[in-house]
């Protein structure tokens, strides 16, 4: 397996024993993706020298049913998961088009937390249709599953020029005459409130 021979030459040439597999979702495309990665454990478990390895995965990437191939994950070193939450507010998703529900984002969690990884999460918790509502509801999920810090809260939605995003906003005129191809994040609030807790929140960072 490409994979685990260039963590083994890796680790022979440099004596690296910690990797980031930098696919967007490890366990794509679904149940090929799945059975690459029970391959990869057992070729890491047989092998003498122990590894630790983190890697990304989605909200829908892995279920219940998967508990003994997250459990085998576990013991081969796998370690650190980056889970792309985004937020826990379903307006918040609709409007990034993620296709997933705050139901789906809580279930991941707790079933990667069980089988004890360490998590962090992508994240979004502002954007120009941000309400009071979902910057709470984000902030009530944030602290019960431990991401509670500054830089977490902060997160803005990115504009980039040209997209879809990008039109939408535009035409509900929220773009700053700041905004550029490089200052994505220049935009106004379309809710008072949400904007009045966004510089609150820069200002406390």
């Amino acid at each position: 397996m490409d994979v685990f021979n260039e963590i083994v030459q890796t680790y022979d040439q440099y004596g690296a024993v910690a990797y980031q597999i930098t696919d967007s979702a490890l366990e794509s495309p679904g149940s090929i993706g799945k059975k690459r990665i029970l391959e990869l454990c057992d070729l890491l478990i047989q092998y003498p020298q122990k590894f630790t390895i983190n890697f990304n995965t989605r909200a829908r990437g892995f279920c219940k049913e998967d508990r003994p191939l997250l459990d085998k994950m576990r013991k081969a070193g796998f370690l650190f998961a980056l889970l792309g939450v985004e937020s826990f507010d379903n307006n918040d998703l609709c409007f990034y088009n993620k296709r997933v529900t705050q139901a789906d984002n809580i279930a991941a969690l707790d079933l990667l937390f069980d089988c004890g990884f360490y998590i962090d999460c992508g994240f979004i918790n502002l954007n120009p249709l941000s309400t009071a509502e979902s910057i709470k509801t984000n902030y009530q999920f944030s602290k019960k599953y431990g991401f509670f810090y500054d830089y977490h809260f902060n997160t803005k939605l990115s504009i980039f020029y040209g997209s879809e995003m990008y039109v939408k906003i535009k035409d509900l005129g929220l773009l700053k005459d700041s905004y550029s191809y490089i200052n994505t994040l220049e935009y106004h609030y379309l809710n008072p409130d949400a904007a009045h807790i966004a510089e609150r929140l820069s200002c406390a960072n």
